[in-house]
């Protein structure tokens, strides 16, 4: 299975969201931390942070970390994502705290007087929620492909299951109209342009 992730779609090296979770930051210097979480603008559907552990396990604190310091590579599969800097400089980087996504905006609407972005989101959080085309659901958002030299989301990889078969189809983030982070859902728009014959994931992904 993880051979075939390793196949690109056209020109493009996409990695998989599901996959990159875990994933360790090769620093100049060590190894440290471990990718939590990507947050996107949902606009321009490009990555604006990555979230990271410190190398202290017993810290709770999150690091945001720009997509510009780390490269992500033209493997599908990477057991460490690099760094461009040292243990110290990493170390140093903001916390993340200082730009929450709309899923922990809620709460602090009315305790806080941080400026919130409404477009920032959080792969973490949006994975799972319920794809709504015209006539209903169509099943669920189950990934993120991420081009690994733009750090922009690709496609998003939807999920639904029928007489018991699991299938997955990809679209691209151009027919979303709108995400809820209140409703758990994903609207789509023109959603009988994304059946899954018509974009299947063959030879990219395969459902465990």
């Amino acid at each position: 299975m993880h051979a075939e992730l390793s196949k690109p779609i056209g020109s493009e090296a996409l990695h998989s969201f599901k996959y990159l979770m875990g994933t360790r930051f090769q620093l100049s210097d060590a190894t440290s931390g471990q990718l939590r979480d990507l947050y996107f603008d949902d606009r321009s559907w490009e990555v604006r942070h990555l979230v990271s552990d410190p190398a202290d396990s017993c810290s709770v604190r999150k690091l945001l970390i720009s997509p510009n310091l780390v490269n992500l590579g033209g493997r599908a599969l990477q057991s460490e994502l690099f760094f461009k800097r040292n243990r110290e400089f990493f170390l140093k980087q903001p916390s993340g705290s200082s730009a929450r996504p709309v899923c922990q905006q809620y709460a602090l609407r009315n305790s806080t007087g941080q400026k919130l972005d409404p477009h920032l989101r959080s792969c973490k959080t949006v994975q799972g929620y319920q794809l709504l085309g015209s006539n209903g659901s169509m099943g669920c958002l189950d990934d993120f492909l991420i081009d690994a030299e733009t750090w922009t989301l690709r496609y998003l990889v939807g999920r639904v299951e029928t007489e018991g078969r699991v299938h997955t189809f990809r679209f691209s983030p151009e027919t979303v109209g709108s995400i809820s982070w209140a409703g758990g859902a994903v609207r789509l728009r023109n959603p009988q342009r994304i059946v899954p014959p018509m974009h299947p994931l063959a030879g990219l992904m395969q459902v465990a």
